[in-house]
């Protein structure tokens, strides 16, 4: 599943390696921004079940 989504991002998600050949500000916005929201969407995630939905119960 992680590879599937490490390739997911590559293809349609992060900037073209010409891109980021250079050092400029506009691809590296674009590739801090898909990191920061897919931990967003993963953290975010797993704090709703755990904490708000109370998945886990009383167990652990």
């Amino acid at each position: 599943m992680m590879v599937l989504l490490a390739l997911a991002l590559w293809l349609w998600i992060y900037p073209e390696f010409v891109s980021a050949s250079s050092f400029q500000i506009g691809w590296i916005v674009h590739l801090w921004s898909a990191n920061f929201a897919l931990v967003l969407i993963s953290a975010g995630t797993l704090h709703w079940y755990f904490f708000m939905r109370k998945g886990q119960g009383t167990e652990l």
